[in-house]
């Protein structure tokens, strides 16, 4: 969070393919989602990014272990992804069938140190900022909805 917010933070960009950056979010996460409806829907043929993999692979990290602690483990988790060829933009999702977010929490879901139920969960209230953080410097941009399934989005151009 420190080099984000001085703007230290190097990127090491090189092409990725989103798929493999989903699938190690995924692995790396395996713990947290362990035992849990964990759905995985990726189209064949996505294009290449240029990203800093790992920053990518922990934003998506980050963005999947917040939906396994604030929901129920019930709760299907999926993970998705796409282009958006005409505006030059992939994007990857991390969805859930959550009870959704309160009305108070949209606008501060990704400041830093807000946590959505402190009660239910340990952690600073970072991961969601550090996911944005990181995505932004990609020149992308992290979006939650409250339309069920609820998603967290990240979104970057690709060449």
């Amino acid at each position: 969070m420190t080099r984000l917010d001085s703007g230290m933070l190097r990127l090491r960009r090189d092409w990725c393919d989103p798929t493999d950056l989903i699938n190690a979010a995924r692995e790396a996460t395996a713990d947290a989602w362990r035992g849990r409806d964990m759905r995985t829907e990726l189209p064949a043929g996505l294009p290449l990014v240029r990203a800093d993999a790992g920053l990518i692979q922990q934003a998506l990290a980050n963005l999947i272990h917040n939906a396994c602690v604030h929901t129920p483990s019930t709760a299907t988790i999926m993970l998705s992804a796409g282009a958006d060829e005409a505006a030059h933009e992939i994007w990857m999702a991390v969805a859930d069938s959550g009870p959704g977010l309160r009305a108070d929490q949209q606008g501060r879901l990704f400041d830093k140190f807000f946590r959505g139920e402190p009660s239910r969960a340990g952690g600073l209230g970072l991961g969601l900022s550090i996911a944005r953080g990181f995505a932004e410097a990609h020149g992308g941009r992290v979006e939650a909805n409250n339309q069920p399934p609820v998603a967290h989005v990240l979104r970057s151009s690709f060449q």
